[in-house]
């Protein structure tokens, strides 16, 4: 059956994957990340802190609002019930409270407030404090409830812009109860149902191993195998009564792409924490490490993949990426499937480029991980299988998008001939497909080899009478515009042609092919 031009289903798709370069004007591609922040980051640091019901976490919030540590910190419980903070305590310790608002303001600076709604909303209304210079806090701290699953709340500072722009996730820290947390790592769950234990220890970047004073030295021992069985990579921080510096709960810069790039071997290494495992534990640690470079396509293709097919599986993933041809390391944080990766220091000279990965998750396949990793290093064998399974050759005429700072609202086509294969750049990751020479002179670089990319030339010029398929019939007219997009449309959506029939309406033809739209058979007066 035959595709209506203007049917939506058609549309051609220009999205590309998490680390592909997108085209710009010039003699260069401009990477689709930005750099790594650096120490200037003026966001406020936010600590999502999280553990099972019992495990201390009011004590030591209480003791936050309390101690004279010296930092002004917003504490914002994340609850649906009752208020976890002790209310004589609060009496005692509270300077003021917010008309209508339920932010309590204590002696030592700190505020207190229960999100009985969106987050977002909240973190806003602070906001809003502390642009109004109504508030002065150094930092924010999210107590979740017992049985929370953080990935939300830590995913809500990657994908909520207004949250983004003014906040930033410093770390997730997970307090555990030493005495009953065996117990709560081995509950049996209704199928399809999430162990929160688990799952809370898995996404820590620091981990406060509370009420030590209750178990006995081998006893904890064994209890802080279970933690490093599960999450190897979270320093274990041991207290009792919840008692820790307010710095064991600050600054971790864990989602700092910058601390990334500090990973070291030994933080890779988790021979040692899973050379014997006393429990068939589905939630667990993989590492990599690995030298030489990765192809650029290659390992695109293989993080979006796995992202989509088992990003659900995945709760924290990290790493340093040696991109061959790249001049800088790339390095990547993610929840879940959400992604943010960017360019960091150059590798310097004699330095070995080696790839860090590290993956926390359930079902993790750390042979599989680490077979289809390997896939994506560069070889010249890979190499020369990308020239032989090029579609255009040297000469041949295309058009290409431009896609970048310049052309942000509308994607752009411009015709071109190809005048080199296979072409590298300095300073550039990866080897791009082509070269090519636009009809105004310009030179740009195509990174895919796809129609989403470089393609033949459109067919018909605008003015030239075509034909169009409607389904019950064919209609003639002309072509009025290339490359056509509609108001509503998403970014990477495009349509080869609009044109306008003899009737007066407009439709979009969806595909350049003759099953679509081809030169009509008789003549056509629009005149």
């Amino acid at each position: 059956m035959v595709a209506r031009p203007h049917r939506r289903d058609g549309r051609t798709r220009l999205s590309v994957g998490l680390l592909l370069f997108v085209l710009k004007a010039g003699d260069a591609l401009a990477p689709a990340t930005t750099p790594v922040p650096n120490a200037g980051d003026r966001r406020m640091p936010v600590t999502v802190l999280t553990g099972f019901l019992g495990s201390g976490k009011t004590t030591l919030i209480n003791h936050i609002l309390t101690a004279q540590h010296g930092k002004k910190l917003a504490i914002i419980e994340n609850e649906f019930g009752a208020v976890g903070i002790d209310d004589a305590l609060l009496a005692k310790n509270a300077k003021l409270q917010a008309e209508g608002e339920e932010i309590i303001i204590m002696m030592n600076g700190c505020i207190c407030c229960t999100v009985r709604q969106d987050l977002v909303l909240v973190l806003n209304r602070l906001q809003d404090r502390i642009a109004s210079k109504k508030l002065n806090i150094d930092g924010v701290i999210i107590e979740t409830t017992g049985l929370a699953d953080p990935a939300p709340v830590a995913q809500t500072f990657f994908l909520e812009e207004s949250v983004k722009e003014h906040f930033r996730l410093d770390g997730i820290v997970t307090m555990v109860d030493a005495k009953h947390v065996e117990q709560h790592l081995d509950e049996e769950k209704p199928e399809g149902a999430e162990n929160e234990a688990v799952e809370q220890v898995a996404f820590a970047d620091r981990i406060l191993l509370n009420k030590i004073d209750l178990v006995s030295p081998s006893d904890l021992a064994r209890v802080e195998k279970r933690l490093r069985d599960i999450n190897a990579f979270a320093p274990i921080e041991q207290c009792m009564q919840s008692s820790v510096d307010v710095g064991s709960v600050l600054d971790l810069g864990a989602f700092d792409l910058q601390r990334t790039l500090e990973m070291d071997e030994g933080f890779l290494d988790t021979d040692a924490h899973h050379a014997h495992h006393e429990h068939d534990a589905t939630v667990t640690s993989v590492a990599i490490s690995e030298p030489g470079e990765v192809d650029l396509v290659a390992i695109d293709e293989w993080i979006s993949t796995t992202l989509r097919d088992r990003g659900g599986d995945i709760f924290r993933m990290k790493g340093i990426l040696a991109l061959q041809g790249a001049p800088q390391k790339f390095v990547y944080q993610g929840v879940h499937m959400v992604f943010n990766g960017a360019y960091g220091d150059e590798w310097a000279e004699g330095e070995a480029r080696t790839n860090k990965l590290v993956f926390i998750g359930k079902h993790l396949d750390a042979d599989a991980l680490r077979a289809e990793f390997s896939a994506c290093l560069y070889t010249p064998e890979m190499e020369a299988k990308k020239l032989a399974a090029l579609r255009f050759q040297i000469g041949d005429e295309v058009q290409c998008i431009l896609v970048g700072p310049d052309y942000a609202s509308e994607p752009t086509w411009r015709k071109g001939k190809v005048v080199a294969r296979m072409h590298r750049e300095e300073g550039l990751a990866g080897v791009a497909p082509y070269r090519v020479q636009l009809d105004d002179g310009r030179f740009i670089v195509a990174p895919l080899d796809t129609d989403m990319v470089i393609k033949v030339p459109l067919r018909f010029e605008i003015g030239t009478p075509v034909e169009c398929n409607l389904g019950d019939g064919w209609y003639k007219g002309v072509v009025v515009a290339h490359m056509y997009r509609e108001a509503g449309w998403a970014p990477e959506e495009v349509a080869p042609y609009q044109v306008k029939l003899e009737d007066g309406s407009l439709i979009f033809a969806p595909h350049d092919e003759d099953e679509v739209i081809r030169r009509p058979r008789f003549g056509v007066d629009l005149s």
